[in-house]
């Protein structure tokens, strides 16, 4: 072990050092080294921080923490600059471990910093041939990079510490004055997760959460392969047969989303992603803004639910919503994946009804009529101001070509599909498990394809 000439003489220090030493012993089943290590660090991570609370109220300056020439010799030098550019160590701690896998003992090197980075306070506790400026989390989760940022939240990838293969994992770090919302998301996706652990419903799982410098995390399964495109360069029937995979399992996610009573209610791209590189199999993330079909009474004097460009007609008017939306949602989603761009382009509500309104035709006035938000010149029966435009919405077939003519397909099936899904009427949409018996995704059932054509009862 290092001598204690090592660590400042005092009681205090001592007390502290024994409490780290006693938390590092297993309590359960048999820990690696570096697990034993960062099982003592919380009781230690908040007695250095409190005594450094303690000092700023006496007006001792951060520079005067330990210097470099007062660091002991085995201990490496990892050092950091304070606002007058001198180098400064806030605390560093040498501890010998004897591993039973190790014919020697293992010099760890535990460090305190109190930087401003990204995590402010955060116990970093690593084997010395590691990087230190990454930081454990919940004694558990070393960050290694940020990979999102929202409103209501951060997003970092980490290593899991507590396996052996250090498997990744995403952290979702909510804004404190936003932790309720993290709350509820974590209580929805617990829901989801333990009604069907076995199959794969295409929803993230969450996996941990907890509490760290009052932010509420979530621990998730990572996804490495980023945000879903079909490469435009690809021919027709290639960029067929990727849309058909990802309709298949987004409708999957739907069809038992729809089964649960949820409408998650904010799908776009950012929330489709894939499990791994050049792989178009997907999870559906995100459920912070998700809700009970239940619930959406809430909304009903805001209708501030769904971001602008995936948000169904009914919800943009202010008329009564229910889990259709999320099938609308879909079809926007589908297009975007196909064209490369959404199909509907506004930065306002009323925009957007007249976007949806060029391409599909008038809104009946049935129920549109009736909705909290009118906007003049988009309803049927404002048709005397574009005999034109009146005249396709009452025709089927010209609808059709304007998808075709837009979408840049011929592919009768894939604009019937589409058509379907924009169906003005929410009650008229089709469900999910009915979408995914539609003809244009039959050659990823082809089974289903041989029943319908023989009439097998």
């Amino acid at each position: 072990m290092l001598p204690a000439r090592h660590f400042t003489d005092t009681r205090s220090q001592h007390q502290t050092l024994r409490s780290f030493l006693t938390n590092c012993r297993p309590a359960t089943a048999p820990f690696n080294v570096v697990q034993r290590l960062t099982a003592g660090l919380t009781t230690l991570d908040n007695k250095l921080i409190s005594q450094h609370k303690k000092q700023r109220r006496h007006g001792v300056e951060r520079s005067k923490g330990l210097r470099k020439k007062q660091i002991a010799s085995p201990v490496p030098e990892i050092l950091q600059q304070n606002d007058n550019g001198e180098e400064v160590l806030d605390a560093v701690l040498g501890i010998e471990v004897q591993d039973p896998s190790q014919r020697e003992p293992v010099l760890f090197f535990i460090t305190v910093f109190h930087g401003k980075d990204l995590y402010p306070s955060p116990l970093a506790c690593l084997p010395a041939e590691f990087d230190t400026s990454r930081q454990i989390l919940a004694c558990r989760y070393r960050v290694l990079r940020k990979i999102g940022e929202g409103t209501f939240s951060q997003t970092v990838c980490a290593q899991d510490l507590y396996y052996p293969g250090r498997h990744l994992v995403a952290i979702k770090i909510m804004t404190i004055s936003y932790n309720a919302i993290g709350v509820q998301e974590s209580k929805l996706l617990r829901y989801l997760n333990a009604k069907n652990e076995d199959s794969d419903t295409h929803i993230v799982r969450l996996l941990n959460t907890f509490v760290f410098e009052n932010h509420f995390c979530l621990v998730f399964e990572y996804l490495g392969g980023g945000t879903i495109s079909i490469p435009q360069n690809y021919s027709e029937q290639e960029r067929l047969h990727i849309l058909r995979k990802v309709a298949c399992q987004l409708l999957t996610a739907l069809m038992y989303l729809r089964g649960m009573g949820v409408i998650h209610a904010d799908l776009k791209p950012e929330n489709i992603i894939g499990l791994t590189v050049d792989s178009y199999k997907l999870k559906v993330i995100d459920f912070g803004n998700a809700l009970s079909s239940d619930d959406v009474y809430h909304y009903y004097e805001t209708f501030e639910i769904q971001s602008l460009l995936y948000r169904a007609p009914e919800v943009l008017l202010g008329l009564p919503f229910g889990l259709e939306i999320d099938m609308w949602s879909l079809g926007c989603l589908l297009c975007e994946y196909w064209l490369g761009h959404p199909i509907f382009r506004s930065s306002t509500a009323d925009g957007m009804v007249r976007a949806i309104t060029d391409v599909l035709g008038y809104l009946p006035d049935a129920p549109y009529k009736n909705g909290k938000f009118i906007i003049r010149g988009t309803l049927e029966s404002d048709s005397e101001l574009d005999d034109d435009k009146a005249h396709d919405i009452k025709s089927r077939k010209l609808r059709i070509a304007r998808l075709s003519e837009i979408l840049q397909s011929r592919n009768i099936d894939f604009i019937n599909f589409v058509n379907d899904i924009f169906h003005y009427d929410p009650s008229e949409r089709p469900k999910p498990v009915e979408a995914l018996c539609h003809r244009f995704l039959a050659p990823l059932f082809p089974y289903k394809m041989l029943v319908d054509n023989y009439n097998v009862s």
